[in-house]
């Protein structure tokens, strides 16, 4: 037993001078830097820039100054509470392999100016240290202004390549401020371009040259007036913000950039009028990049429009839903911010009838169950999955049916299922057949469904292009097969009675025929009449 203490004293001994050591490293890592060991200084300002201040480079005898200003520094018991969750600046001192943090708390007023060393004790920084690092290119991002004004060009930040920006700093002083480094931009724009600055300036002129040609010089407020169409031109900007006593900012700032000027897009609309379940089409001219279509509606009508390409135009078919409230809607539409266009729609309410949706109780009990519902949501949404970009239809839509079938239900009326009052909106048109009929393809396209569900029995989906798709429902059968690509008037299926549905004679087969745009249910109607209606 004795043999075996002896062993643990002996293992114990061994480790003492690694304890020691560690410990004394890390007492070392906790006390205060010596200025004459200092090497590097890595600064981090509460806008996250970093400055990297070397001993060998250090001209302005920063390292000496910032020793000097935490051991000239009053030892306190804590932090102000109002800096408790401040921004600050966090100094990082290197000494060979030692490097100490510090966190350092200025404001503009230099007998409030505080940090905290390695080891988490509170200290207040003399008046004389607080002014003059208030003073320092690095004490810049304190004050208000303190960074050149950015200008905004069609969305595209430029940064300014010649400034001579001054602000307000210590002690209400102006001083310059630094510029950053600028990167020569060539931004696309339509005649006169779209500008913004974070700082909006007092004058603002523009120089357009190309080759040894001057196209402009002069404001760009009149910019406007000439048509530059075809030309790429150096630009140049100066911006000029006026010394005034109730700003804390003056200056004169230059920008320089390509601007290469295209033909601009043009906007139509189809109609300035539209029924709740009609279609209202945006078509736009010479537009190089579909995402940058942008359109807003006021109030809002619930869609985004989606743009496809059909020939020279990008087309948005709107779909004008049955829940909208009847007035006057404002649709804007821009290209990447310019060519700002802007067209008011009067939207008035169909009629609409009310039916009683008379179902068999032994079959609402067994089909009209939540999983049902929950299965037929998950296919429908499928069937907007991976559309056609481009238009599969041809000329007007027809009823996808004989004319000898009754319409028993029309789009937007209000059917209640007798069984539980639930009532619903008939989203397409309910077809009854005194014989199985022929129910075809209301427009050439591409079947991207073809198979069976439980509420709605045999059913096919086609999608005829710029997020047109049509949907057949309890069908007898199914004559295609998903991929297939029919034609206007190609027979699909035969009418039926298959999935959830109302009572009926024996005899009476049923199909209903359903037009989604972007997932919204419409009125086919006026696609049977007109086709799809485009002013261009």
């Amino acid at each position: 037993m004795k043999k075996i203490y002896i062993v643990i004293i002996c293992v114990l001994l061994t480790f003492i001078p690694t304890f020691i050591a560690g410990g004394s490293y890390y007492y070392t890592q906790l006390q205060p830097v010596k200025q004459d060991t200092v090497n590097k200084i890595d600064i981090v300002s509460p806008d996250n820039t970093l400055y990297v201040i070397d001993k060998e480079s250090d001209s302005s005898g920063f390292i000496e100054f910032a020793i000097t200003m935490n051991e000239t520094s009053e030892k306190i018991l804590a932090l102000p509470d109002p800096l408790l969750n401040a921004p600050y600046f966090r100094f990082t001192y290197y000494s060979y392999d030692k490097f100490s943090e510090y966190k350092y708390y200025f404001t503009n007023h230099s007998s409030d100016a505080y940090f905290i060393d390695p080891a988490g004790s509170a200290h207040r920084i003399s008046k004389d240290s607080a002014e003059k690092f208030l003073k320092t290119d690095y004490a810049h991002c304190i004050y208000d202004y303190y960074k050149v004004p950015v200008l905004t060009i069609n969305n595209d930040s430029v940064v300014a390549t010649n400034a001579e920006w001054q602000f307000k700093g210590f002690d209400g002083e102006f001083t310059t401020a630094k510029n950053e480094d600028s990167e020569f931009k060539s931004i696309e724009t339509f005649n006169a371009p779209s500008l913004s600055f974070d700082i909006e300036p007092d004058e603002l002129k523009i120089r357009l040259s190309e080759n040894d040609d001057v196209l402009y010089d002069g404001y760009f407020s009149e910019l406007s007036n000439n048509d530059f169409s075809g030309h790429s031109a150096n630009a140049q900007i100066t911006a000029i913000w006026y010394d005034s006593p109730d700003r804390s900012y003056r200056g004169e700032v230059i920008y320089d950039f390509t601007l290469i000027f295209k033909k601009p897009p043009m906007f139509f609309i189809s109609d300035t009028s539209a029924t709740t379940g009609g279609l209202i089409t945006v078509s736009v001219l010479d537009a190089e990049n579909l995402s940058d279509i942008n359109i807003t509606t006021e109030p809002s009508m619930g869609i985004t429009p989606v743009f496809y390409r059909d020939g020279d135009y990008a087309r948005a078919i709107i779909p004008v839903s049955s829940a909208l409230i009847p007035g006057a809607y404002k649709i804007s539409a821009d290209y990447n911010g310019q060519s700002a266009k802007e067209f008011v729609v009067d939207i008035s309410s169909k009629y609409t009838a009310s039916y009683p949706y008379n179902v068999d109780k032994t079959l609402f009990n067994s089909l009209y169950t939540t999983e049902n519902i929950n299965n037929y949501n998950k296919l429908f949404n499928s069937f907007f999955e991976n559309l056609s970009e481009t238009r599969l239809f041809d000329g007007k839509f027809i009823s996808g049916l004989p004319a000898s079938t009754f319409e028993s239900a029309d789009y937007g009326d209000l059917l209640t299922i007798s069984e539980n009052d639930v009532p619903f909106e008939n989203p397409g048109v309910y077809y009854s057949c005194t014989t199985q009929s022929n129910v075809t393809a209301v427009n050439t396209g591409k079947v991207i469904y073809a198979g069976n569900d439980a509420l709605c029995g045999n059913i096919i989906a086609i999608d005829h292009g710029l997020g047109i798709v049509s949907v057949y429902k309890h069908l007898a059968s199914v004559n295609v097969k998903s991929g297939d690509n029919v034609s206007k008037g190609d027979t699909i299926g035969l009418s039926g009675r298959t999935g959830f549905i109302s009572k009926k004679s024996a005899h009476i087969t049923l199909a209903r025929v359903e037009l989604y745009v972007n997932k919204i249910a419409v009125d086919i109607d006026p696609l049977i009449s007109n086709g799809l209606v485009v002013t261009q």
